[in-house]
């Protein structure tokens, strides 16, 4: 599909826009959405990206006041769209590069692999381990 509904060209048909559908086995649906919600949650996290992570769009069914890149639909009821947008200019064939970096098959093989791997186990608090240090004051010595 090369246009979305709304006319406008689809990120998915460049392969720079993800779908979620579910996080941590929650479905995303309607009553999955609003304030403290799995999709809020989902939302909050990916807005805090920055750089060339941060997506130019995140639509669901909720926006957040002092955001450029939240929109609310109605058709998003069942899924966050995650869109992407090259930041290169100035070189047409430069900018075909860097969108054709991943081809959209592939971003659900690196998407499925992401998801093998482990996050850590981080202590809240210093191992049985840790070595206790004096001190200091803080000043300059």
């Amino acid at each position: 599909m090369i246009l979305s509904k709304s006319g406008n060209v689809s990120e998915h048909s460049t392969g720079t826009a993800v779908d979620i559908a579910a996080v941590n086995g929650i479905r995303i649906e309607r009553k999955t959405q609003g304030p403290g919600s799995i999709t809020d949650q989902t939302n909050r996290l990916i807005l805090q990206l920055q750089g060339a992570m941060k997506p130019h769009q995140i639509i669901s069914l909720m926006t957040y006041p002092g955001t450029d890149n939240t929109l609310s639909l109605p058709d998003h009821d069942d899924h966050i769209h995650v869109g992407y947008r090259p930041q290169i200019t100035g070189s047409k064939k430069l900018g075909k590069q860097v969108e054709q970096v991943l081809k959209p098959g592939q971003w659900i093989k690196l998407i499925d692999r992401i998801s093998e791997i482990d996050n850590p186990t981080v202590l809240t608090s210093p191992s049985k381990y840790a070595i206790k240090t004096p001190k200091t004051s803080g000043k300059d010595d």
